[in-house]
């Protein structure tokens, strides 16, 4: 299998690791350094900007939570130097264990926490809310991050091993700007990574991996989202799909009828999923390109085009289900009645591409799962177009299927093959290229059709 891999990883060009953007050049962060004219006078001027560079050192062994923070005065925990961080400052923790603290981190901008590396730096699970211009570096996370309500969010050079003791790796909702790159994240009795509603988001470069449910998923009207150069594999449900199920009022406007919008996956090595290696759930505009699939689909299929799953959830008076009423008088699809496991809301897909994939699938599974036309009466009221379609505009385009026969390898034709669709750019510009009706640049108007 090793063999298999490694000629097919040339073919496709998958070169994880490079081309990755960085934290600066994937979110401009905002900055308020200085004042108006004519505000407040040059030393106070100075003053800001030293306060916006600090630097706060924390060392796990030698530390202690009663010192400044300095070079040689470390402080010990975490949630210290998070309470003592202001504006621009970075916290750097020496090699250690950081005990746990307090574990919840909120309301901060331009924050960077940066360890001595994966290896060498641990800190406990990390519960942010409402941060900007966020970065979490060089350091395995002993549990699952989680960020909600985030403008700038980085992880860098992040291990995220769950060990089977965690539901999701990393969960972002409701969020923009985010990056997650040269990470290993693994070890989630659900997904590795979960997006719900996140505008412009990238994941490049990382590991992705041992996760029960789906590897990686964007979800719940996420929009703008690109996904390359990772490694994905071992994982249940599948590897990484555009689109999922979502309950209304965790959706934002006006991202409020798709499960996932503008998603473009391209050359990613996805191997060992026992359902689906790539798939579209109820989505807008999503392009999978030149990506490699080696034993995907051992129970079912290697690539799917299905539904997507939208209801309200709880119970009447529930805090925050009244958003629900509030999104569908704004044109959003789905009810307010109570889900009871049968009734969600069905969303279709539409302009869902998969081109020039080379694909070695499971012995015996199918290489695609198209849902057929959906018109029941739990589409009632919901605004969805009757029937639903799981294949508007589904195309299939110079992909490459082959079965994963042990102990043999891909046809002797494969390493010669030529990419025939000349209209594909190279992977590096592959990101602007629109699909119909879908803008070109992340975070333009989008028409909803």
């Amino acid at each position: 299998m090793h063999a298999v891999a490694t000629s097919l990883l040339l073919l496709t060009g998958v070169l994880v690791g490079t081309g990755v953007p960085t934290a600066a050049a994937h979110a401009a962060t905002a900055t308020a350094g200085s004042p108006a004219a004519g505000g407040a006078s040059p030393a106070a001027d100075r003053a800001a900007r030293a306060a916006a560079t600090k630097t706060i050192y924390v060392d796990p062994r030698r530390g202690s939570d009663r010192r400044k923070g300095t070079k040689r005065a470390p402080m010990k925990s975490l949630d210290a130097a998070w309470r003592a961080a202001r504006s621009g400052t970075t916290i750097r923790i020496k090699a250690g264990k950081v005990r746990v603290g307090a574990t919840y981190y909120e309301a901060k901008d331009g924050v960077r926490i940066v360890g001595a590396g994966m290896a060498k730096t641990t800190v406990p699970p990390l519960n942010i809310y409402g941060v900007k211009n966020f970065t979490l570096s060089g350091v395995t996370v002993d549990g699952d991050v989680h960020c909600e309500a985030c403008d700038g969010f980085t992880l860098d050079g992040v291990r995220v091993d769950g060990r089977g003791r965690i539901q999701e790796g990393v969960k972002v909702n409701q969020s923009r700007r985010v990056l997650i790159t040269r990470s290993d994240i693994s070890g989630a009795t659900d997904n590795a990574i979960d997006f719900v509603a996140v505008q412009d988001g990238t994941i490049a470069a990382n590991d992705i991996h041992h996760a029960e449910d789906w590897c990686a998923y964007a979800k719940g009207g996420s929009a703008y989202i690109r996904v390359y150069g990772n490694r994905i594999h071992d994982c249940g449900t599948g590897g990484f799909v555009a689109g999922q199920g979502t309950g209304l009022q965790f959706m934002q406007a006006p991202w409020l009828r798709y499960e996932a919008y503008d998603v473009r996956v391209w050359n990613n090595l996805i191997t060992n999923t026992d359902g689906a290696g790539l798939g579209a759930n109820g989505a807008y505009g999503a392009l999978f390109a030149r990506n490699t699939l080696i034993g995907v689909g051992s129970r079912s299929h290697a690539l799917e085009a299905v539904y997507g799953l939208r209801s309200c959830d709880g119970q009447p008076g529930d805090e925050g289900r009244e958003r629900c009423a509030g999104y569908l008088a704004q044109g959003a699809w789905g009810t307010t009645r109570v889900d009871d496991g049968t009734n969600a809301v069905r969303i279709p897909n539409r302009h869902v591409w998969f081109v020039d994939n080379v694909i070695v699938k499971a012995r015996g599974s199918d290489t695609i799962s198209v849902a057929g036309p959906w018109d029941d009466p739990s589409q009632d009221g919901s605004g969805v177009p009757r029937p639903a379609l799981a294949d508007d505009d589904l195309q299939l385009i110079g992909n490459v299927v082959t079965e994963d026969v042990p102990g043999v390898g891909p046809p002797s034709a494969l390493p010669d093959l030529v990419w025939e669709d000349a209209a594909i750019p190279a992977p590096a510009t592959l990101s602007n290229v629109a699909l119909p009706g879908m803008p070109a640049t992340a975070g333009s108007s989008l028409s909803i059709r």
